[in-house]
């Protein structure tokens, strides 16, 4: 079954993940496009991203009919984040080659990522880190990549250009291994503090917010 996993992490948060095992045929006949998706799609021309943009219907359609929740389609805004019609619930996807995961968010904005540790980010670190992070990853991949991962999920929870990485986005690990963090969201617009949590997926690992902590103005 693609569906491989849903799960209540609070009452707020639900995580739900597919594997990819499908063609864009085969799931192009398992979802209800809305108009709005269907104008996206003709954009797509690169064929990996089409299969991923069907996994990702897919997967909202299925996880909102095994989470009881009403589901009328879903768009992206003009920032690029997944929004869905006729509803105040927030959602964000991640995809990677083999899954695409999905965070509903029921009372706040939710982010998630989904990363494979990769060497790259060794050397890309200082781009995305502060120089206190930096220090704390010790150049320990495992952390590094982690934290690349807990800023994108930032990234998206603001779901505004005009962030930089290593600058307004600030993180402090809460566990010895970052599979708990503190991140903050912090410029001259806001200053929102999220709990991130870090869950593995075989050589994967899943990152996403599962609350807004209440020093958030």
């Amino acid at each position: 079954m693609p569906l491989i996993s849903t799960e209540h992490i609070n009452k707020n948060i639900k995580l739900a993940i597919w594997e990819i095992q499908e063609d864009e045929d085969t799931l192009s006949q398992m979802v209800d496009l809305s108009e709005k998706d269907k104008a996206t799609l003709q954009t797509i021309r690169n064929e990996t991203k089409r299969l991923e943009f069907y996994a990702g219907r897919t997967l909202c359609q299925q996880a909102f009919s095994t989470f009881e929740l009403a589901f009328h389609g879903m768009f992206r805004d003009d920032n690029g984040k997944p929004c869905l019609e006729k509803s105040s619930i927030h959602i964000s996807l991640s995809h990677t080659e083999r899954y695409v995961t999905l965070l509903i968010g029921l009372n706040f904005p939710v982010g998630i990522d989904i990363e494979k540790p990769k060497e790259k980010m060794m050397r890309l670190a200082p781009k995305f880190l502060r120089e206190k992070e930096l220090e704390q990853c010790a150049d320990n991949l495992h952390k590094i990549s982690i934290g690349w991962s807990a800023k994108e999920v930032l990234y998206k929870i603001y779901a505004k250009k005009k962030l930089i990485f290593n600058k307004h986005l600030l993180l402090e690990p809460i566990s010895d291994d970052w599979t708990k963090l503190i991140g903050t969201i912090e410029n001259e617009d806001v200053k929102k503090t999220y709990a991130l949590q870090v869950k593995p997926l075989g050589e994967y690992y899943i990152c996403f917010n599962t609350a807004e902590l209440e020093n958030s103005n």
